[in-house]
């Protein structure tokens, strides 16, 4: 089979890919995607990564460019080799991150005729992808070649305007599959620019108006960009107002000891309808995706009496609640520009905001020295302890991935501010357990920064081909896994008061996950206690490779000991009543 001139439009896809920023690739083995795996090869300027399993390559890909904030762009061959990016291609859309899928497929006279590895993959991803394009069949001909160029600038255009999101291309080959080597290389001179959403001025008028006389304002702020974040930092610090952080909003490991920030509402909301009555706010500004704790989004129904200014540039607004009375469209760390520059208040009207921030700290503070004592007297291990943990040993600028269920959860309720800077990540788009390890080693893999994921054993079972990637590119990662045998989330969850059918949901594996560490060249701990725990961790930290840190918990023991940690005294409201 020789190199054919027909597949000069898949060379000049590949070569446009990189004029327009991208940088990264990540292929599965496949036949119909020889012409871009080979272009993709030979091309100057882009990192290859070959990922095996087309699901993982997903999610490789997605925590790669969730970390680098660049499109990623994936290539497969045709068939349920596709399929099997969609958990990853949901997870990027809702969580808006940027990918570029680029699958090969067979020709329009292959279609609807029976051949082999052959399905109906154009609308696949239809639903969470910004935009979907087949190409024309690729041919030696200057106008597909010019359009193979545009189409390439346009995909990663659409892929990282705001706000960012997945892009699919269908690319139909015909054999012979081998592309010549030598293309002409004339980019098309086409530059884009991506724009900033700017708040309407009739908008921050009525936002000024609402906060005129609030001595009273609560910002709620979920997960976000840094550069958002740091916009609502200094919004925050003008207003006198207090931020109640979700754990992926970036305030509570900012490192900026300026910002009044609420670390564990999630904890001391669990409370009755007129304990919540007495720290109403009077205004709430709310920011970033809907936040994780279930607590919080309870409080945001019980105060929707009162102003919610939800801010987002997405008209897919994220409001689980409907809580909402003003919805804003436009860039958040524009508007939090537009309105810090707005902002006229009276000294009595700080005061009290101040006040209410201040009560509302030490309300946090009360409830974070009540757990710590508590979490004290538990030996061996309270699975909630792995975060104040992690915030006392991680240096500056790891990063932090988190997995669903009990983790994230754990994160929210248990980790405080800490004055170091860590960046914290988590599949919070569609929240699945599946594809975390893999997207933390794609996190991982951008610069090789120190990277530590915490993770159960049913989300790691999950992605364990996964680790195969870290292995082979010597990727430097951290596994915290809690191994309680099962989905001890459902410990905690009424269907634990159904013991005839509870084995459906709590799923014991009986698995040695040593094993899974040998076979993939992984440095392995099963921790006793915690100083077992922080030995390991600081020496894995030293690694350029993986490391995998066991701890061993039982799901019902685990259970009643959360029960104990987060009971609410009696005293607490006193301490931090208003």
């Amino acid at each position: 089979m020789s190199r054919e001139e027909h597949l000069k439009p898949v060379v000049a896809l590949v070569d446009q890919l990189v004029q327009a920023g991208v940088r990264h690739l990540c292929v599965s083995p496949g036949s119909r995607s020889t012409p871009l795996t080979i272009a993709g090869a030979r091309q100057a300027g882009l990192e290859i990564y070959t990922i095996l399993d087309e699901r993982s390559a997903g999610f490789f890909a997605y925590g790669l460019a969730k970390r680098s904030g660049e499109p990623v762009a994936l290539v497969c061959t045709s068939g349920t080799a596709v399929a099997n990016y969609l958990p990853a291609v949901i997870e990027a859309y809702f969580s808006r991150v940027p990918l570029l899928i680029i699958t090969a497929d067979r020709p329009a006279e292959l279609r609807e005729q029976g051949s082999n590895q052959t399905i109906r993959q154009t609308h696949l991803f239809s639903a969470h992808v910004k935009w979907m394009y087949e190409l024309p069949t690729a041919e030696d001909s200057p106008i597909l070649i010019r359009h193979a160029r545009v189409a390439a600038t346009r995909a990663v255009a659409v892929a990282m305007a705001s706000p960012a999101g997945p892009v699919h291309l269908n690319y139909p080959l015909r054999e012979p599959l081998l592309p010549p080597r030598d293309v002409d290389t004339k980019r098309v001179p086409l530059s884009f620019y991506t724009g900033v959403l700017h708040p309407a001025p009739r908008a921050i008028e009525r936002v000024l108006g609402q906060i005129a006389l609030a001595g009273r304002i609560l910002i709620v702020s979920g997960p976000q960009p840094t550069t958002d974040a740091l916009a609502v930092e200094k919004l925050a610090v003008k207003l006198g107002a207090v931020i109640l952080a979700d754990p992926l909003s970036g305030h509570r490991t900012s490192g900026n000891p300026e910002v009044p920030v609420l670390a564990h509402a999630d904890v001391w909301l669990r409370a009755d309808d007129a304990s919540r009555d007495e720290i109403k706010p009077d205004v709430i500004l709310r920011f970033g995706r809907a936040v994780t704790s279930k607590t919080v989004g309870q409080a945001l129904l019980s105060w929707q009496e009162k102003p919610q200014i939800l801010v987002d540039e997405n008209m897919l607004w994220s409001d689980p609640q409907e809580g909402a009375t003003d919805v804003i469209q436009a860039n958040p760390a524009s508007f939090c520009e537009a309105l810090n520059s707005a902002i006229g208040d009276t000294a009595e009207v700080r005061d009290a905001r101040l006040a209410y921030a201040d009560q509302l700290i030490r309300l946090d503070r009360a409830c974070q020295e009540r757990m710590r004592e508590r979490m004290e007297q538990l030996e061996p291990f309270f699975e909630g302890q792995i975060f104040p943990e992690l915030a006392r040993l991680l240096p500056d600028d790891t990063n932090l991935y988190i997995g669903n269920s009990m983790p994230i959860r754990d994160m929210d309720s248990f980790f405080p501010i800490t004055a170091t800077r860590l960046r914290v990540f988590a599949n919070r788009g569609a929240s699945g357990i599946d594809g975390v390890v893999s997207s933390a080693i794609g996190a991982a893999a951008y610069l090789r920064e120190k990277t530590v994921l915490v993770i159960g054993d049913l989300s790691f079972f999950h992605d364990q081909n996964g680790l195969l990637a870290a292995s082979l590119y010597h990727i430097p990662l951290v596994i915290v896994l809690v191994q309680n045998d099962g989905g001890g989330i459902f410990s905690m969850l009424s269907q634990a008061t159904q013991q005839d059918v509870f084995p459906y949901f709590e799923t014991p594996h009986g698995r040695d996950f040593q094993h899974t560490a040998a076979l993939y060249g992984a440095h392995y701990t099963r921790a006793r206690d915690w100083d077992d725990f922080r030995l390991a961790l600081r020496d894995g930290l030293t690694r350029n490779d993986l490391t995998l840190i066991q701890i061993d918990t039982d799901r019902a023991e685990n259970a009643r000991l959360h029960h104990k940690v987060l009971a609410p005294p009696e005293r607490e409201r006193e301490e931090g009543s208003l």
